[in-house]
């Protein structure tokens, strides 16, 4: 997911640099445009894993729920604990909250990789 998002952030601020900025783009510009593109692919995918976890697979939360139980379990801690523990985080273990949590840590992640992009791949104008 990380070398898509970073390929599209890259490949889009290229794109507008070259095509619509006569090669040169500012760092502010740049990081607009790989923001704005990362924006876009988070959105496309809080909505594909809601309709994935909720549609397509909606016994996967069941799964993932029942690993966790089991690897707490494995690491010796007590059963009522992990009962405990999972009771408290079921809030999140359905799919409009695993999409919204996908969001988030995606565009995230997207801010850093379009300030790295940006930086990278700024080019000023000389004066």
């Amino acid at each position: 997911t990380y070398a898509i998002m970073i390929g599209g952030i890259v490949l889009a601020v290229k794109n507008h640099r070259d095509e619509n900025q006569k090669g040169f783009i500012t760092f502010v510009k740049a990081f607009g445009t790989g923001f704005k593109t990362n924006l876009i692919v988070s959105i496309i995918q809080a909505i594909w894993l809601y309709v994935f976890m909720a549609l397509i697979a909606p016994n996967m939360m069941d799964q993932i729920m029942q690993a966790s139980i089991d690897k707490a379990a494995a690491q010796g801690q007590d059963p009522e604990q992990v009962e405990a523990g999972m009771k408290m985080m079921s809030w999140m273990f359905n799919p409009p909250m695993m999409a919204v949590m996908g969001f988030i840590s995606l565009t995230f992640m997207g801010v850093i990789f379009s300030l790295i992009v940006a930086a990278i791949m700024k080019r000023d104008q000389a004066q």
